[in-house]
């Protein structure tokens, strides 16, 4: 009989391979799909592998859409959480904050600008450290020309504006934690004070601002002691109205029915010329001319504080002329029925002269 011819690969069997069948003790060809080769598994555990190590890759790599970022602790809306007890609208038009570095006692110092404003925001460590900070801020500066202050239950407020300018404005609370805001800027101590109270901060009541009819510190400087001594009553006038060649002018009434006239100079030359007119003898009655200086009596030819008293000859009034050439202000005291010499005790009175 003819001989079969063995199979092949293309029948679907491997031609060279033999699987013991124990069922049937016989042997039966295995096809190639049974077994695979193990050249194509080695393949595809290196596949599964690689396949295994970017999965891990992208889960370690790749942030998940859920991740929240990370949060920026100067940022305006975490500043405004964590001094909220400063004002409800602390941080209201801020341009941005910055974290400083803090001083010994302090948890954190924050600092925000506002675009010509700048608020330093302080954490403290404890109470007590709070409390001592707030008794220097509390204190007039050493160029004060107005302040005031208050405390209340577990906070204070401050204000100061020096005679050449620049104010600054500090509030405080110590609960729930002790924070404080200072507020510093080369603008008019009025400015500042809308600025805090646009913060609406609700601790205390602030005070109101010596001398608010005075717009000049240095014109204020040289009225308060007048002003405030003898209860004077205070408006801003138009400029020119009395003198010319000003740049401020303000009119006070007292109760004792003295009247007062404030003004600042537009320059020095200015002071000379209202030195010079007011003790002119064109102007004043013979023998009633009174000159020195307000400020030092040891020297009397102190220049920068001139002090003139006199009869006006148009209206037979006693008049005290006062100024101070450094800050180009002066003052004017009169009275209809006064004497120049109680004039003078007036003006003595409120301690101008100690």
């Amino acid at each position: 009989a003819p001989r079969e011819r063995p199979p092949t690969d293309t029948d679907g069997w491997a031609a060279a391979r033999i699987a013991w069948d124990e069922t049937t003790a016989r042997a039966v060809p295995a096809t190639a799909a049974a077994r695979p080769r193990p050249r194509l598994r080695w393949i595809a555990l290196v596949l599964g592998a690689v396949l295994a190590l970017v999965a891990v890759g992208l889960a370690v790599w790749t942030p998940s859409a859920g991740t929240p970022p990370a949060v920026d602790p100067s940022s305006p809306e975490q500043v405004a959480q964590r001094y909220r007890a400063l004002g409800a609208d602390l941080v209201r038009a801020v341009l941005r904050c910055s974290a400083l570095t803090p001083d010994p006692g302090e948890t954190e110092r924050v600092s925000c600008d506002f675009g010509g404003l700048t608020v330093q925001l302080v954490g403290y460590d404890s109470t007590g450290r709070l409390r001592a900070h707030r008794d220097a801020a509390l204190a007039p500066g050493q160029d004060s020309a107005r302040s005031a202050s208050t405390t209340g239950a577990g906070a204070a407020f401050a204000m100061d504006e020096a005679v050449g300018g620049g104010s600054t404005v500090y509030w405080d609370v110590e609960s729930p934690r002790p924070v404080s805001a200072t507020v510093t800027a080369a603008r008019p101590l009025a400015e500042v004070l809308d600025f805090y109270d646009e913060r609406r901060s609700t601790a205390v009541q602030r005070p109101e601002m010596p001398g608010a009819a005075f717009a000049s510190p240095a014109l204020w400087d040289l009225a308060s002691t007048v002003v405030d001594g003898g209860r004077g009553q205070c408006e801003p006038t138009a400029r020119d109205k009395y003198f010319s060649g000003v740049v401020e002018q303000v009119a006070c009434t007292f109760p004792n029915g003295v009247l007062g006239d404030f003004g600042r100079f537009v320059d020095s030359r200015a002071v000379t010329f209202y030195r010079t007119s007011t003790a002119s003898a064109d102007y004043t009655v013979p023998g009633t001319v009174r000159t020195g200086s307000w400020n030092d009596f040891d020297d009397p030819a102190d220049s920068q504080a001139q002090l003139i008293e006199y009869v006006l000859a148009a209206d037979g009034d006693s008049y005290l002329y006062y100024d101070r050439r450094e800050t180009l202000c002066f003052g004017l005291l009169y009275h209809p029925d006064h004497s120049q010499d109680r004039l003078k005790e007036f003006f003595v009175s409120q301690g101008l002269e100690q």
